[in-house]
């Protein structure tokens, strides 16, 4: 029996996982001693904010693909996103299809990145900057999802997407921060 995992907690993960790596570290002592201003609407990174969103799209439409849900309820799992998006079919296709791909590329940057980080022979200097390549290949393949979304839309209807977007997105998102510099001894 296949273990699967709903997809708001996949979500969750991957708004920590991304919020780590896009928003940056800061130092121990202010991460502990300040907590992250509170995210708005208006203040969520744009990034951020779509990778989650490319991401719940991809992960609704999976599910609603899932044997284990009951045949009765897979449309309306399929279609969750594209309600609280508020788009017709057609639109919302395109949405889908745009997902699919930086989805694709990320999870195929993903295991690149893996695989610099599992390679000993790499320098921490030739590891460091392979990564930052690599994050800059994330970034651009997302700044590229969302320029799709706005030219297909025009500036009026993009508004009103990104505005659901984050009506929907930004409550779930948390971002964590981690203490910049090797990790604190251990303690016996």
């Amino acid at each position: 029996m296949a273990t699967h995992i709903p997809a708001w907690k996949a979500i969750t993960v991957l708004v920590a996982l991304g919020a780590l790596v896009c928003v940056g570290q800061r130092s121990r002592v202010a991460a502990q001693t300040q907590a992250p201003a509170p995210l708005t609407i208006d203040s969520a990174p744009e990034r951020i904010l779509y990778e989650v969103f490319f991401q719940a799209v991809v992960a609704w439409d999976r599910r609603a693909s899932d044997p284990e849900v009951p045949a009765a309820r897979r449309n309306k799992v399929r279609d969750h996103m594209r309600e609280v998006v508020g788009l017709d079919v057609s639109d919302y296709q395109l949405v889908k299809s745009v997902a699919y791909w930086v989805v694709s590329f990320l999870q195929e940057n993903a295991i690149r990145a893996d695989a610099i980080l599992r390679d000993a022979k790499l320098s921490a200097e030739d590891r460091q900057k392979a990564l930052a390549l690599l994050k800059a290949e994330r970034d651009a393949a997302i700044d590229a999802a969302v320029l799709r979304l706005r030219n297909y839309f025009g500036s009026a209807g993009f508004w009103e997407l990104d505005q659901r977007v984050r009506g929907h997105i930004v409550p779930r998102l948390r971002i964590l921060t981690t203490p910049s510099g090797p990790p604190p001894p251990k303690q016996e």
